[in-house]
């Protein structure tokens, strides 16, 4: 958290400069997070399934 006297110098400065605001920094954090996350267990979700049709052969043949 910022003090009384910096905090102004530092809103200034990240105007001039384009620096994001922290809040708008850990939204983006999040929303990267999230989506590896879900990019992640994707993967793994695709890789099990992957395992059990080569393992045990593809279910949908015995239809």
């Amino acid at each position: 958290m910022t003090s009384l006297v910096l905090g102004p110098l530092v809103a200034g400065y990240q105007e001039v400069f384009g620096m994001a605001s922290v809040d708008e920094l850990e939204q983006t954090y999040r929303r990267i997070y999230r989506r590896l996350t879900l990019g992640v267990f994707i993967l793994y979700g695709v890789v099990v399934v992957l395992a059990v049709t080569v393992l045990l052969g593809n279910p949908i043949k015995s239809f």
